[in-house]
């Protein structure tokens, strides 16, 4: 996709019997060449940490969110959500979780 001078590139697909020649690789190289030879800016790879990804790349950009409640209900909500987030990052109770659940 082209956005002004900024390039976001999505994944393409092929067909497996391509896979020896490597068209990904052949296909994004051409892409990232042309679009700098005619004044692009920013080639964004979008999200995602491939190998492929970390070494074409000069530098990377971390992607954060935030929950903003609009209603009621969503202040309400927003405590629980901050909660459940934070409880995944404990290893332990993110184990026990997926015991529980199998």
């Amino acid at each position: 996709f082209l956005e002004k001078n900024k390039f976001l590139y999505i994944f393409p697909t092929y067909s497996e019997k391509f896979l020896n020649y490597s068209p990904g690789n052949i296909l994004l190289f051409n892409l990232i060449n042309f679009f700098f030879n005619n004044g692009g800016e920013l080639f964004d790879f979008t999200i995602g940490n491939e190998f492929y990804k970390k070494k074409l790349s000069n530098n990377m950009i971390d992607i954060y969110y935030k929950n903003l409640p609009i209603t009621f209900y969503g202040k309400f909500l927003i405590p629980f959500l901050f909660l459940k987030d934070n409880l995944k990052k404990i290893r332990l109770i993110n184990y026990l979780s997926r015991k529980i659940r199998y």
